[in-house]
């Protein structure tokens, strides 16, 4: 068995304690594929750091990383503490944005986005009129900015393309997916 073999079989192994500890659940749960492995991959590096510049741990840590899109990489760097690891994922975090935002990249989402024009058109077509505030009353929101962009809360939330994206952001990152969606129609 290879080194590298050997520290995937050691990292599986991480990963069921990682999904079972009460402290690293919900995090290991909500993560994606990737960002599991990556949860996984942290976990094993704790006990092992010397091991942070050795060859076969470093394409093991490439390999994974590459696989990480800009989303994955910003949620399980909430939970990295060590200042190398840190460093590593913000310098994969701009590889993976000008990866995603390649003008080929952008001009396929342009393509994805005239194809959905007609699913998300019920959603899009209903801009309500009034909300409820925090004191339980109406509130007319006819006028303002924000009803021009609820309606993509429930067509992002609902999309099966969208979906696990829009849940995994917080709360400023949902609006700003539906302000660029918005932009974007």
């Amino acid at each position: 068995m290879t080194k590298g073999n050997c520290l995937y079989k050691k990292m599986s192994a991480v990963g069921k304690v990682l999904s079972e500890d009460p402290e690293t659940k919900d995090r290991y749960a909500n993560a994606t594929d990737g960002g599991r492995d990556w949860f996984c991959y942290s976990a094993w590096l704790v006990e092992n750091r010397s091991r942070w510049h050795d060859g076969e741990t470093a394409r093991c840590r490439d390999s994974i990383a590459s696989r990480l899109t800009s989303t994955d990489i910003a949620y399980v760097l909430q939970y990295e503490t060590d200042a190398d690891v840190v460093a590593y994922l913000k310098a994969r975090l701009i590889d993976a944005v000008n990866k995603e935002t390649t003008p080929i990249r952008l001009a396929g989402r342009g393509n994805w986005l005239a194809n959905t024009h007609g699913r998300w058109q019920d959603f899009v077509a209903k801009v309500p009129t009034e909300a409820e505030g925090w004191s339980s009353r109406k509130i007319d929101i006819s006028d303002f900015f924000y009803s021009r962009m609820m309606p993509f809360q429930e067509a992002l939330s609902n999309d099966p393309d969208t979906k696990r994206q829009y849940e995994l952001a917080r709360h400023g990152g949902k609006e700003w997916f539906c302000f660029s969606w918005w932009i974007a129609e």
